[in-house]
């Protein structure tokens, strides 16, 4: 790519670099001189007589340093995504799917969403109603938010509870700022 005159020495470099043009591919592909393996040190790139791989090895810190993404996100092939070009990447990547006018999109009801689970549910479909872990479910009965049957030893819960916090918390992340 005409333009990108830079190389890579360090991990810092690479940082800079991820973060100047938003992503950047590991690897060579059918955009010519948009890679890092392009842009790299030779010494810090991979060579089988020397067994070291730098640009492998800084793989790690650079995702922890920066919270970008890595994953085979472009043309089948490994990509560094930065967390300020993520979200646009997404949704080009969904077909332009906008999350941010996801409010717009008609809404299932949390009573549409359920309907399928019995008036009763177990703490397994607890978990599964609200995408939460089997502890957490016990916690949230524990704390009252649902409401427990006692059938002998086993804990079972209203689906109404259910629904009942589900919209709660629906409406909590509507009017959240973020």
């Amino acid at each position: 790519m005409a333009g990108m005159q830079f190389t890579i020495w360090s991990e810092a470099d690479l940082i800079k670099a991820i973060n100047k043009y938003g992503f950047l591919p590991f690897f060579r592909n059918s955009i010519e001189g948009f890679s890092i393996e392009e842009h790299i040190a030779p010494e810090h790139w991979y060579y089988s007589d020397s067994g070291q791989w730098d640009a492998w090895e800084w793989k790690g810190p650079v995702i922890q340093k920066t919270g970008c993404a890595y994953g085979k996100f472009f043309e089948h092939k490994a990509v560094y995504i930065s967390k300020v070009w993520f979200p646009d990447f997404a949704n080009y990547r969904r077909d332009g799917y906008d999350f941010d006018a996801r409010s717009v999109m008609p809404k299932k009801s949390v009573r549409q969403m359920f309907r399928k689970y019995p008036d009763v549910v177990t703490i397994p479909q607890v978990c599964e109603m609200l995408g939460v872990s089997r502890n957490y479910a016990y916690l949230l009965v524990k704390q009252g938010k649902l409401t427990r049957l006692d059938l002998g030893r086993i804990v079972r819960v209203t689906k109404s509870s259910v629904i009942e916090l589900k919209e709660k918390s629906l409406q909590k992340s509507e009017n959240s700022p973020v």
